[in-house]
């Protein structure tokens, strides 16, 4: 996705690219207009017929959390970033995540009515720091999400949002509270409301943003959208509401042309100045023959004649994924080279690596360089940054995650489980960088689970419920002990780090 931001008016230009990055450029301007809190689930072409009611699934399936079977699925336990100095990798932060109350899968939206815990490694301690939960109705439709902060030893609110769904599977209004500590209480902040275009359709007719004062809800601004007989977009207005007058001032207009095959060719940004439209901005659009976009090009209104902002070209491979992008700049002679990307990624889509490279002397030049791995759930497992220094490639830094299956299949080939006597599987044992351990009995009772160094230290304990993974990294090389507490007693045994 790419959101260019114009004047006081939003651009929204879509690319259905691979890798579905978003670049932000900001003209000078002395205002600039938030776009709609709107997030389209899939792939769409130019233009985008503005999308309504996608909430987003904010931070509970990040790192593409990904199913590959009804009964098994992948979700995250941690990350920890390093870098590199002098030859050798530091760790400056780590977090875990634990996840609670799993009721079922859905593959668009994720873990339903779940709870998710971040915590971040200090000082030899997993300090936890925010909690997100929410809950779907009985259609899998997200109705609450709720973030919370852990503020000298409590957990507190910090902000939730609430939605509201039609029988089209479309959200119709989005309110968004924050937590008032003097009150104790969550206090109203913004709603989002949608209207639809059509019957069952995805498209806006239109936008409206309340602010929550003094009590009451009072309009903040609205975008109003037409469409041609085809449901193509053709304008639409962005319109403030005027406080004192009570009523919806007039600011800008965007508007869409087409080619003869229903593919966008120019927007143009107007705005109303003195009772008339003035045109302030134009992006022109062109495309290979397969109809991917090859070329935008911005420019701005000078009285009638318009002048070269910037431009951006796109190649793509055999597979039409995109493999460069190019930005040019407007000089007196021309169009210039200022940087470019290259990408190459695995043949399905995924990036392998990008590299940044800027125009300098006629020739291209290094910067910087990620470099991606993936599991086998295509979820991010390594991004690795270097910079190019003294003709060569050095790291800065990087960032490794881990996950965890979970479900009902058995444990992964070639991994080697311990069944204890007290009916405890322990996976790896030996571990390295994760350990599993999970209670071969058919039913388990809440219980709680508490792990020892060799010294008697207690490093870890949690509530019990039966199937435990836990992200090891941090952890020392050594012998360590768990130790099991039911109402029947207590049950423990012996862990070796690697």
């Amino acid at each position: 996705m790419k959101t260019i931001l114009l004047s006081a008016c939003v651009l929204i230009v879509i690319s259905a690219s691979a890798q579905n990055q978003q670049n932000n450029f900001t003209l000078p301007a002395n205002t600039t207009i938030p776009h709609p809190d709107i997030n389209y689930l899939g792939s769409i072409e130019l233009p985008m017929n503005q999308p309504c009611g996608m909430p987003q699934q904010h931070n509970m399936t990040s790192l593409q959390s990904a199913e590959t079977s009804a009964d098994l699925s992948s979700r995250i336990l941690g990350y920890r970033h390093d870098i590199h100095n002098a030859g050798s990798w530091y760790n400056t932060d780590s977090t875990k995540y634990s996840w609670t109350d799993l009721q079922g899968y859905d593959p668009n939206w994720g873990w339903e009515n779940d709870e998710q815990t971040s915590y971040f490694y200090n000082s030899g301690n997993w300090e936890p720091t925010t909690q997100f939960c929410q809950t779907f109705n009985a259609n899998d439709q997200v109705i609450l999400y709720q973030n919370d902060d852990y503020t000298a030893g409590t957990w507190g609110g910090d902000n939730r949002s609430e939605y509201i769904w039609d029988s089209y599977n479309r959200y119709t209004q989005k309110t968004d509270y924050n937590w008032n500590s003097a009150n104790m209480a969550w206090g109203s902040v913004w709603r989002y409301n949608y209207t639809y275009h059509g019957i069952s359709g995805l498209s806006c007719d239109e936008y409206l943003v309340e602010k929550w004062v003094s009590g009451n809800w009072r309009n903040e601004y609205r975008y109003v959208y037409t469409y041609d007989a085809n449901d193509k977009i053709l304008t639409y207005v962005y319109q403030p509401w005027n406080v004192s007058e009570g009523d919806w001032d007039v600011y800008c207009e965007v508007t869409y042309t087409y080619s003869s095959n229903g593919k966008v060719s120019d927007v143009t940004i107007r705005q109303w100045i003195s009772g008339a439209w003035v045109d302030t901005y134009q992006t022109a659009f062109e495309y290979e023959a397969n109809d991917l976009l090859a070329m935008e090009t911005y420019y701005y209104y000078d009285n009638a004649d318009l002048i070269g902002l910037y431009q951006l070209s796109y190649t793509y491979d055999a597979n039409n994924f995109k493999n460069s992008f190019i930005q040019y700049e407007w000089d007196s002679a021309g169009w210039v080279e200022n940087f470019r990307f290259l990408y190459i990624n695995d043949g399905e889509g995924y990036l392998i690596s990008d590299t940044y490279q800027n125009w300098a002397d006629s020739v291209w030049v290094n910067n910087f360089k990620s470099e991606y791995t993936y599991n086998s759930y295509d979820q991010l497992l390594t991004h690795y940054r270097s910079q190019w220094i003294s003709e060569a490639w050095a790291f800065l830094y990087r960032d490794i995650y881990t996950y965890e299956e979970f479900g009902e299949e058995p444990p992964p080939p070639n991994t080697i489980a311990e069944v204890a006597n007290d009916g405890m599987i322990v996976y790896p044992n030996p571990f390295t960088d994760q350990l599993l351990l999970r209670s071969n009995e058919s039913a388990v009772e809440q219980t709680l689970l508490t792990i020892f160094d060799a010294s008697g230290n207690e490093i870890y304990t949690a509530p019990f419920a039966g199937n435990t993974q836990l992200t090891t990294f941090n952890w020392s090389s050594g012998v360590y002990f768990y130790q099991i507490q039911t109402s029947d007693g207590i049950s423990s045994g012996k862990l070796i780090k690697q």
